[in-house]
This record gives C-alpha cells, sequence and structure tokens, in this order.
C-alpha cells in the first residue's frame, strides 16, 4: 500500500476517535449552567488542541498525525511548536476556523450534539454515564494502541547493574578470552544462570566492526519466545529512560499476533566508536518493577 496512504487512513482513524471523544465533552456540557459561549470556546480549544494535523516524521517520510498524539507522547514542547511555526500556525488556525464554524451550528442553546428531545427522556445519570462509557472505551483503545514507554525516575543503570553487576561483567570477559575451551565452558554457565532467572528475556554481547561493516556475535541467550513474538525496538516503540543516551535503559515491545509483552532493555557500549562491543539484555518490564521497585 502507498505510504501516503497509509499514513493519511493512520490519521483519519485517531481522528474519529478523537471527535468521537469531542462528540461525549459537548454531550457532558449540555448537562452544566455554563454559558453557550463558554461551551462552544471549550469546545472549539479542545478540538485545536486535539485534531490539528501536525507534521512528524513516519520512517523515512514526512506525516500529519493529530496534535494530540504530540501531547499525550511528549507534553506541550513549545520547542518543536516554534521549530515547525510554518506549519503549527497554519494547522490551529484552519481547524479553529472550521471547528468553531462547526461548534457554532452545533451547539446552540436549547441543543448539543444529540437531539434535545433524546437527552430529555433519558434519566439524568444515563446522561452521563452514556458519554463517560464511551470516553473509557476511546481511552482504552489508545492505551492498547499506543502504550506508554515512560520508565519510573528512580530507575538508572545502577537498577540494573548493582543485582546484575558480576553476570554482566563475567559476559563481557568473553571477549577477552583466548582460551576456547574456556570461553566454551563459561558460555554454557552464563546460559544457565540466564535461564534460571525468570526476568531476563534476552541477553546479546555483539563486536560491530562499523568501518568493514561485519558482526561478531560473541554470546547470545535466548528464552524461548511465545507464539510468533518478535522483538521490536525501533522507531517510537523504544524510548531511552528520560531520553538519557547515559542510563542505557530503553522500553521495548514482544509481538506476535495479538500478543504483546513490555520489556526493559539495558544496553552498554565498550571500545572505540567505529568499534563498539555492544551488551544487551532484556528483561520482562512488570517482572523487574515488581522486583525492584521502580
Amino acid at each position: 500500500m502507498d505510504p501516503v496512504l497509509i499514513v493519511l487512513s493512520i490519521y483519519f482513524g485517531i481522528t474519529f476517535f478523537v471527535v468521537l471523544a469531542l462528540i461525549m465533552v459537548g454531550w457532558l456540557i449540555r448537562l452544566t449552567n455554563w454559558s453557550i459561549k463558554t461551551r462552544r470556546g471549550i469546545l472549539v480549544t479542545l478540538a485545536m488542541l486535539s485534531v490539528s494535523p501536525m507534521e512528524v516524521p513516519v520512517g523515512l517520510i514526512s506525516g500529519w498525525a493529530p496534535n494530540i498524539l504530540l501531547l499525550l507522547a511528549g507534553g506541550l514542547d513549545l520547542g518543536y511548536y516554534i521549530s515547525h511555526a510554518q506549519y503549527a500556525v497554519p494547522s490551529f488556525a484552519i481547524t479553529g476556523v472550521l471547528a468553531w464554524l462547526v461548534v457554532r451550528w452545533w451547539v446552540k442553546d436549547d441543543a448539543s450534539f444529540l437531539p434535545t428531545k433524546t437527552l430529555k427522556t433519558l434519566p439524568r445519570i444515563m446522561r452521563v454515564v452514556i458519554p463517560v462509557s464511551v470516553l473509557v472505551i476511546v481511552v482504552s483503545l489508545y492505551n492498547y494502541y499506543f502504550p506508554s514507554y515512560d520508565i519510573p525516575s528512580s530507575f538508572s543503570r545502577d537498577t540494573v547493574e548493582e543485582p546484575y553487576g558480576e553476570l554482566l561483567d563475567r559476559t563481557i570477559a568473553l571477549y577477552y578470552m583466548k582460551d576456547e575451551a574456556q570461553r566454551e565452558t563459561t558460555i554454557n554457565e552464563l546460559r544457565l544462570q540466564f535461564q534460571k532467572d525468570p526476568l531476563v528475556r534476552r541477553v546479546k554481547l555483539v563486536f560491530r566492526d562499523v568501518v568493514n561493516h561485519t558482526t561478531d556475535n560473541i554470546f547470545r541467550f535466548e528464552r524461548k519466545p511465545v507464539g510468533d513474538e518478535q522483538i521490536n525496538t525501533g522507531g517510537s516503540s523504544c524510548r531511552q529512560a528520560h531520553r538519557d543516551k547515559e542510563t542505557g535503559l530503553w522500553r521495548c515491545t514482544l509481538s506476535g499476533g495479538l500478543y504483546v509483552t513490555k520489556l526493559l532493555r539495558y544496553r552498554q557500549e565498550y571500545g572505540y566508536e567505529d568499534r563498539p562491543l555492544e551488551l544487551s539484555i532484556y528483561f520482562y518490564y512488570d517482572a523487574f518493577l515488581d522486583s525492584y521497585g521502580g
């Protein structure tokens, strides 16, 4: 499928649920005693902040996403809006005008997003329960398709290195071992230890020769996967802790069909920039969080 069509379908698909949520908010506002100008102002503002299209990178191309995704992912990043002012300003302006026209026509003194007669025939409690239920469904769908990849502020490399430092040092030492028999014995011992630890999903020690474009897999431990799950560490599915490269902590996912598992990834590089020795260890995120109290 054309990448442009994919981006557009994602944008309009997300926008549909955002608009649905706005309709439910309008229904709830209908139950207040606020003035008509206040109601319209709230809905227009919410529409501008949520559905205004913003340019974001999508793989190798630039696409458009509802502004609410940017707000939920990184909060109000003024730097982004300033650097993208040539797109953000007209986007907010056009969305605001269109929203005002729709809201002015739709939200009147005696009506909201649903016919007044329909609202009046419902028990008052149902006028609240129905829109709130729809909002809960929309939020649940968002959390399912766009899970949080934040890492607790209490987490750092020390969170991993304190309990696993000895094992990590032994794994790194494999690179410097000259005795093949000793290396093979150590590899088997490490695999056995990692296998006994239910928190560990995957460990790998790789030597990368950037100049010659070669990779040497020195050590690898892989717990048997569930179904067709694959580790996904690219794009928005993996985020560094506190956006700090020094921590070496990432949030990743395992996915296979409908099966999704959250992972915590510790990554460290050793050696020179063009010939790094890279160690990565993946933990089951929820289990690690329970064990080490993030």
